[in-house]
């Protein structure tokens, strides 16, 4: 109790250094505060982006492929998971897909790049990949056609219209080669995604 009358009667005798004092703990907590809400909404925007441009909420795939990717290791029955997926009420939207790495090829540069094939008509519920595209449009139909990140394309030399040859491994290990029509390129915001994204028609 004496304490505390002591450290009050101090408070008040020097009004102006106890006035500053308070200002600047009230200002560095204010800062403080700032930037921690800052941080974790920048995160939080960095999450919702990357899951919005390219996984979803949720994947399913095959056991291994985490640990081991291949084009090989493929879901065994895709139409008994889209049965599952369909009569989930948690599930807002599905979209299959399949995933290879590959090496496009436009006649000037070559550059390796994640091939991301996705059904035309049911991606567009699950990733905001067509609301990103800054140049061109998306896929007309199932066709020969390919989206690729801005980055990606401004290495390649590409524009819309422009021709970009794939070159990979197919399913049975054999090469694999075909030619795209560039239909658009995307800008998703995330550095990395737009240098290596190219969308083709799943089929």
């Amino acid at each position: 109790m004496i304490a505390a009358k002591i450290a009050w009667r101090n408070i008040w005798r020097n009004p102006r250094r106890s006035i500053l004092t308070l200002c600047a703990l009230g200002l560095s907590t204010a800062l403080l505060l700032f930037m921690f809400a800052w941080q974790v909404g920048s995160y939080d925007s960095m999450i919702h982006a990357a899951v919005n441009s390219t996984t979803g909420e949720l994947q399913v795939m095959h056991e291994d492929y985490q640990d081991h990717p291949s084009i090989r290791k493929t879901i065994d029955s895709p139409d008994r998971v889209a049965r599952v997926l369909d009569t989930n009420p948690g599930v807002v939207a599905w979209s299959p897909r399949a995933e290879s790495f590959t090496l496009a090829d436009s006649g000037k540069r070559s550059y390796g790049v994640l091939v991301i094939g996705v059904d035309v008509e049911r991606e567009p519920r699950v990733s905001n990949i067509r609301t990103v595209i800054r140049e061109g449009d998306y896929f007309s139909a199932d066709t020969n056609e390919i989206i690729l990140g801005r980055k990606l394309a401004r290495n390649l030399q590409v524009g819309v219209g422009d021709e970009v040859v794939l070159l990979g491994q197919g399913y049975n290990g054999s090469v694999a080669a075909n030619v795209f029509n560039v239909r658009g390129i995307a800008e998703t915001g995330q550095p990395d995604l737009d240098r290596q994204l190219a969308e083709i028609p799943l089929g």
